[in-house]
């Protein structure tokens, strides 16, 4: 029987592969969030760090930034995350659903950081994280349906994910906010209060999802990603880009 936590090294084959990510889906969609990832808690790995991306860096376009929990984000509605809100220069943007549909409506790169870890007696919070997807982004008549991709047979592509339990669990799926909750399990959003994300049963990452949420932090509600499939982390400090 297959184990929801086993990892797979690279060469287990592109068939394995396959097998094990529909696998996965049926497990996430079986299982309450806060089983799933408490179970993940235990796990600990180490990473050799890349130099982050410079705010300069021309190859990059930034669509989303989060330095602090000034904004709430995840109790915005969806006008708000079609239109987008914020700045570039201040402490939190979201260039908006529409925008980042032009920039991604064909196959693109998407880069993921994070920088630390406020989760209670963390050994990350200096920590450093990043990754590559391939993304792509349906219109509005989809609800914004998402598709992410991960090259696993590439070891350049970051250290916050083998690409079994993170982005890609929600490949295919659409945009929820509180006001429009296309996640059939809308306590995703009501109560894990990890909107405005792309959504199936909730989530293995968000990070639009509220900075400091009620129910704590460390467990998988809010803003939280789980690195590696190994153990969950809420960041301090998030940025996404699509490759220009």
């Amino acid at each position: 029987a297959n184990n929801f936590l086993q990892k797979k090294s690279v060469d287990t084959g592109l068939s394995l592969q396959t097998e094990r990510r529909s696998n996965r889906l049926v497990e996430m969609s079986s299982l309450p969030l806060f089983l799933l990832l408490s179970a993940l808690l235990p796990f600990v790995s180490s990473f050799v760090l890349p130099p982050p991306i410079r705010e300069t860096d021309q190859q990059w376009t930034l669509v989303q930034k989060r330095d602090d929990g000034s904004e709430a984000y995840w109790n915005r509605s969806w006008e708000e995350y079609k239109e987008g809100f914020g700045t570039e220069e201040g402490s939190f943007y979201w260039m908006g659903l529409e925008g980042l549909h032009g920039l991604a409506s064909r196959s693109t790169s998407l880069k993921i950081e994070m920088w630390g870890d406020r989760s209670p007696g963390s050994k990350h919070e200096n920590d450093y994280y990043w990754a590559i997807y391939t993304f792509s982004l349906d219109d509005e008549s989809t609800n914004y349906t998402a598709h992410f991709g991960y090259d696993w047979s590439n070891p350049n592509l970051g250290n916050a994910t083998t690409g079994w339990y993170d982005l890609t669990c929600n490949d295919g799926v659409p945009f929820s906010t509180i006001d429009r909750i296309n996640d059939p399990s809308p306590q995703c959003v009501t109560d894990y209060h990890v909107g405005g994300w792309w959504l199936r049963n909730c989530a293995f990452a968000s990070l639009n999802g509220e900075y400091n949420p009620s129910l704590g932090l460390g467990n998988g509600y809010g803003l939280f990603w789980i690195v590696d499939g190994l153990y969950v982390i809420n960041p301090a400090k998030t940025k996404m880009w699509i490759a220009s």
